[in-house]
């Protein structure tokens, strides 16, 4: 509910989003004396250093403001180099004239809230934090330092820039934080502190949209089992779903993202690079400490045999560990359903069994004429518990229509049509680290 992130008596208008509201109460979190400016996607929003709502406002966000001249929008500012205002090329100049009322429009906002809201401890920089899809492009235009696209205004006090791109799973993890507080007593750990914003990573059989099995997310909030002994992290993955881990799970799924990162579709920046590979470092700090923290994750590390770990190794044993886990799952001790149902969500979708994604329809274009033996004696690449594995296909049985497969540590598995592609694809990718 809005109210779980600012009250009225905090400024905020019934007409304001839980997105803009989330994201907000992530940047400013419990702490006063500081202000914040959150621009995400086209909106823009104020808070004093009383942690007070003083309003914001809205535009078009870049892909809708640049429609049809995106591509080439993106490429201009990539490309970090002077926008031309005077030119001879038409479709050009009509690029950069977009350009530029961007950077004029978000440069005036950003003044304003400078002059007249903005309140920072002594010696400190005011941050503007970005966030949503294209946050990246509008750092590249509103960053201070080594910024060629349009000199700096000199008028506008210095600032720095920040990409945030899950600011909202931020937010939503801290009005968690405080439901549970609020309804237990209890406070939230150092230990637990450590873990909550962290990014994981998980596969899983069925595919996302663009056909990958490997889902990231964010640990956002922890709940006890209903015995009321076992922490557990709820996460919220990028795509809205959400699943709670247990220490040895959220061990492997950190493990993994340190092994996988973001999902990209195109070759980040060198700002956009850096910071994946913070996050990736973050994930690995993380996974050590609960490797020193917890007796079952060091057993689980230890002989590798975690009942689920990030990747499945066998579908039989993900497939029951699940059912047990979702039957443990202790709702947030709160009366607020729009929490419980977080809460109760876990497992919605993640939870594919064999059986569900053998069913999935296929386009006739998809079918393989391959002769199956021809498999056989190829490598294949597989992730668990957040390390990669390869083994040998070995064996194909017509009757179950699967391929056997000799790991090199000894553990054997079966893979369908599906999963014999998907795991090739992976082993083609990470050949070079195959010691045989």
């Amino acid at each position: 509910r809005p109210d779980d992130f600012f009250s009225t008596a905090q400024g905020r208008c019934e007409t304001m989003g839980i997105d803009r509201l989330a994201s907000m109460r992530a940047v400013i979190g419990d702490k006063l004396g500081c202000s914040a400016l959150v621009i995400d996607g086209g909106t823009y929003t104020a808070c004093n250093e009383e942690g007070k709502l003083m309003g914001g406002g809205s535009t078009l966000d870049l892909k809708a403001k640049f429609g049809k001249t995106f591509s080439a929008a993106r490429n201009m500012i990539i490309a970090n180099k002077p926008i031309p205002i005077f030119g001879s090329n038409t479709s050009e100049t009509a690029v950069s004239s977009a350009v530029l009322e961007v950077v004029y429009y978000w440069r005036e906002v950003i003044k304003k809230y400078l002059d007249d809201i903005c309140v920072t401890p002594s010696g400190e920089v005011p941050m503007i934090v970005l966030a949503g899809d294209n946050a990246h492009l509008l750092y590249q235009l509103l960053r201070t330092e080594d910024n060629q696209l349009l000199p700096y205004n000199p008028d506008i006090r210095p600032y720095e820039a920040k990409v945030h791109k899950h600011l909202m799973a931020f937010g939503i993890a801290n009005a968690l934080k405080e439901k549970v507080k609020e309804h237990m007593g209890n406070p939230v750990s150092e230990f637990d502190k450590s873990l909550l914003g962290c990014r994981v990573a998980k596969e899983f059989f069925q595919l996302d949209a663009d056909g990958e099995r490997v889902y990231r997310g964010t640990i956002v909030a922890t709940v006890l089992d209903l015995a009321g002994e076992q922490q557990r992290y709820i996460v919220l993955y990028d795509d809205t779903d959400t699943e709670d881990f247990t220490l040895v799970e959220a061990h492997g799924a950190l493990m993994l993202y340190g092994q996988v990162g973001e999902k990209l579709k195109r070759k980040p920046s060198e700002a956009v690079a850096a910071k994946i590979a913070e996050k990736k470092e973050k994930a690995q700090a993380a996974a050590n400490v609960l490797v020193n923290k917890s007796t079952d994750v060091k057993k689980a590390v230890a002989c590798n045999c975690a009942a689920v770990a990030a990747a499945p190794r066998s579908k039989s044993v993900h497939k029951a560990a699940d059912t047990a886990t979702a039957s443990k799952l202790k709702p947030v001790p709160t009366a607020d359903p729009a929490v419980v149902a977080v809460a109760a969500s876990a497992n919605k979708r993640k939870a594919v069994t064999q059986a569900a994604a053998a069913s999935a329809k296929k386009p006739a274009q998809e079918k393989d004429k391959k002769d199956p033996n021809s498999y056989c004696n190829n490598r294949v690449a597989k992730f668990f518990q957040g390390n990669i594995f390869f083994g040998t296909v070995t064996l194909y049985a017509p009757k179950a229509k699967n391929w056997n497969i000799d790991y090199d540590d000894g553990d054997r598995e079966d893979f369908d049509k599906v999963e014999m592609k998907h795991h090739l694809k992976l082993y083609a990718e990470h050949e070079d680290n195959d010691a045989k």
